[in-house]
């Protein structure tokens, strides 16, 4: 999150077919996974990620941060296409 690893949070996967479960995963230290038997779903997701610095910079103001858009400009959802065997995937978020 603007340079700095998140030190906690939660990212989700919420797929393009609303009868298909979303998935969600905990952040922690800048890195997440999710086994590939209980993980995201192949196909179009968009991402939502609510997260946290605030261990890292002792800052208020970085206590939580919530990420539905792919950038503070935008209005326009973070969506990714999920395929099997993906290899990893780095996010950088900035507010």
């Amino acid at each position: 999150l603007d340079g700095i690893p998140v030190s906690w949070g939660v990212i989700a996967f919420h797929p393009e077919d609303s009868a298909m479960p979303i998935v969600s995963g905990r952040i922690r230290n800048g890195k997440f996974a999710l086994a590939q038997e209980t993980g995201p779903l192949v196909g179009k997701t968009t991402i939502s990620i609510e997260a946290s610095t605030w261990e890292s910079t002792g800052e208020l103001k970085d206590e939580a941060a919530v990420f539905r858009e792919i950038s503070p400009d935008s209005s326009e959802p973070i969506v990714v296409v999920i395929s099997p065997r993906m290899e990893p995937v780095e996010i950088k978020l900035r507010r």
